[in-house]
């Protein structure tokens, strides 16, 4: 082996678990380019809604007509929406409920993402410690949950994680997978 064959950029922040290169790294230190990016997202949308003021293109009674009959997302779900990356909306919180997040949400929605990935022929995604923006657990106990649902579904396609943490949480995420 050459000595250059040693020589890694992730500064010892990634290893392979399930086949999958998992690379824990800050927001302002990106690994690589990602296909997908999971985000948190509650049962009415409510969370990646735009929060910019305009007129409705619709009547108000087309308006009324659609809120009538919206029927919320199940928790555990995924939503995908596409461009570049894929936005993969993991439904984990339903504002009607406290607290609005459950860690069974969190892990179906985990499985969720990585069927979507495969349905998608993704290689690569970011994926934020979902249930820290809104919720309440702990960098540890998602890094086992996801830990699990790599067990548990292991990836076709899929071969990059960037484990979105602060710097000060890089090892605890790895060291769920060691």
């Amino acid at each position: 082996m050459s000595p250059l064959q040693l020589i890694s950029d992730d500064y010892g922040r990634s290893l392979i678990f399930s086949g999958v290169r998992i690379t824990a790294a800050p927001e302002d230190q990106a690994p690589f380019p990602f296909a997908a990016v999971a985000l948190e997202e509650d049962t009415n949308l409510l969370m990646s809604a735009r929060a910019e003021i305009c007129a409705p293109v619709e009547s108000f009674g087309k308006l009324v007509e659609d809120m009538a009959s919206f029927e919320p997302m199940k928790p555990g779900t995924v939503v995908a929406q596409s461009g570049s990356p894929v936005r993969l909306l993991a439904i984990i919180h339903d504002i009607e409920q406290s607290p609005t997040w459950k860690e069974a949400w969190i892990e179906q929605a985990l499985l969720a993402v990585l069927k979507e990935t495969d349905r998608r022929r993704l290689s690569s995604l970011c994926m934020p410690v979902l249930g820290s923006l809104h919720g309440g657990i702990l960098v540890t106990r998602f890094a086992s949950l996801l830990r699990l649902a790599l067990e548990q579904r292991r990836p076709k396609r899929l071969r990059r994680i960037w484990a979105l943490v602060p710097e000060e949480d890089t090892d605890l995420i790895l060291d769920a997978f060691r």
